[in-house]
């Protein structure tokens, strides 16, 4: 690997070109192995169970700032992976979600 010079600004502007590239190829196959998981209902309630332990839709605030961060830090991962689920399935998953959570309601109800 070639070392960088700092005072070469067209080569900065290639190396900052080429990572760019390489990170938006990487979010691009990304998406498609995501894609490829929650196109099966397991896989679906796989990511829906991720993101649920993420809690990306709750309030991450706590007086403590360790645990503050803590949370944060796990809700932004989850708006990581949000970002990246294609939406017809992501409205799939809280679709099924909704259907699992009421037929327990209803077999819990049955008893």
């Amino acid at each position: 690997m070639s070392q960088r010079d700092p005072f070469n600004q067209s080569a900065n502007d290639q190396y900052r070109e080429d990572r760019e590239f390489e990170r938006q190829r990487a979010i691009e196959r990304m998406r498609l192995l995501l894609k490829n998981v929650m196109r099966d209902k397991d896989g679906r309630e796989l990511v829906f169970f991720m993101l649920d332990l993420t809690q990306c839709d709750t309030v991450s605030f706590n007086t403590n700032a360790l645990t503050m961060a803590f949370n944060e830090g796990r809700r932004s991962y989850g708006l990581d992976l949000k970002r990246l689920i294609d939406p017809e399935l992501y409205q799939l998953m809280l679709k099924e979600s909704y259907e699992r959570t009421r037929n327990k309601r209803i077999s819990r109800n049955d008893k």
